[in-house]
């Protein structure tokens, strides 16, 4: 993660974090420790949301991090507000939404997500103005066009075919949304030489596609021929009851998208005489004369079936998020209340950076 590297470097001589409570909502990966080990070099002081599920990593993630708080995943977020007051948020959205209840003495924080702009929005939109801003990184070039279409175009299509054990090329896959997610694993797919076909409800999304030299198509035309059917849409039921019948026999249906609940699992399984679990996340489905292949229950594949996006993709939008906590921390007018986009001069220092690593530093100048 080079571009955290060279943050690291650079502020834990200044340490610009000093003073400071930031509480950090999310599973503990081994990227999101490097993060948090990031900001404490920084000088702050941190509370990390306890993950409890068995990874064998763990225990040397907390080693590495050393002395920092943890708080159980199952404790309300009004609880870890008042035990530990921050001063600022590395969130996923429900540690936002309880401090904007509160008006406490939050700064101001960071969201990863779309999901997590959606659940602070809702919350704005039925309380009194924001007391404090929340960076939302979805929407930053960066974050969408690099992370989200590279990182996950590529991890999907990796976990599809590790999960699948088919061949791509030749393949017809469809691809349900056409936002950077699905535009990435399209891009991806094509370019390990399957038949891609796109189905978007969007004109300007499906025009997109078309530009891009993708084929468009209505749901219900093209499932009958889909050896590969990939959700990209960020929205449930997607694939419905009425779809299940339209299958071909040995079709692979996966969900890539933002949440879970694209497919619809029980619908599938309720349409079933009999299912059997491989292992790895795949499961066969026996529709009849049929048999449909379902990709980690319905979750997202990248991480089911997985090992996610790249560490060093992921080190663009982590580096993102040391930026815009330390421009909240030492500009605090810098950002209006309320959900604001990452700063301009933060992502093109993130940027910058990432061209340094890359050894294109000097091609900045090259227009």
């Amino acid at each position: 993660m080079p571009v955290l590297a060279v943050l690291e470097r650079q502020l834990q001589g200044t340490r610009p974090f000093d003073g400071a409570r930031v509480a950090a909502a999310g599973r503990l990966t081994k990227e999101r420790a490097y993060l948090l080990n990031v900001l404490k070099r920084a000088g702050a002081r941190l509370l990390v949301e306890d993950d409890p599920e068995p990874l064998h990593e763990r225990d040397g993630l907390r080693r590495a991090l050393g002395a920092v708080a943890y708080y159980p995943r199952d404790a309300s977020p009004e609880e870890v507000l008042a035990g530990f007051e921050p001063h600022l948020l590395l969130d996923n959205g429900r540690l936002s939404v309880a401090a904007l209840a509160q008006r406490g003495q939050v700064a101001g924080g960071t969201l990863h997500s779309r999901n997590a702009e959606t659940l602070v929005r809702r919350a704005l939109a039925e309380a009194e103005p924001a007391p404090f801003p929340l960076v939302g990184l979805a929407s930053c070039p960066i974050k969408e066009q690099i992370e989200t279409a590279h990182g996950t175009g590529q991890s999907t299509v990796a976990a599809l075919m590790t999960a699948s054990r088919r061949q791509l090329a030749g393949a017809v896959a469809v691809v349900v949304g056409y936002g950077a997610n699905g535009r990435g694993i399209a891009a991806y797919l094509r370019a390990a030489h399957a038949r891609v076909i796109v189905v978007e409800r969007s004109a300007q999304a499906g025009l997109i596609a078309v530009y891009d030299g993708m084929q468009l198509a209505q749901l219900e035309t093209v499932l009958p021929s889909a050896d590969f059917v990939l959700t990209a849409t960020g929205e449930a039921d997607v694939i419905r009851e009425q779809h299940m019948d339209l299958l071909k026999d040995g079709c692979v249906l996966g969900n890539a998208g933002r949440r879970d609940g694209e497919i619809r699992v029980e619908a599938l399984a309720a349409r079933a005489s009999s299912a059997r679990d491989h292992g790895g996340g795949v499961a066969e489905y026996v529709l009849g004369s049929r048999r449909v292949v379902l990709l980690a229950g319905g979750r997202q594949i990248n991480h089911h079936c997985g090992e996610g996006n790249a560490s060093d993709v992921m080190d663009l939008s982590l580096a993102l998020h040391v930026l815009c906590l330390q421009t909240l921390w030492e500009r605090p007018g810098r950002y209006g209340a309320g959900v604001a986009e990452v700063d301009a001069a933060d992502a093109e220092r993130v940027a910058q950076i990432k061209l340094q690593t890359l050894g294109l530093a000097s091609a900045r100048a090259g227009r």
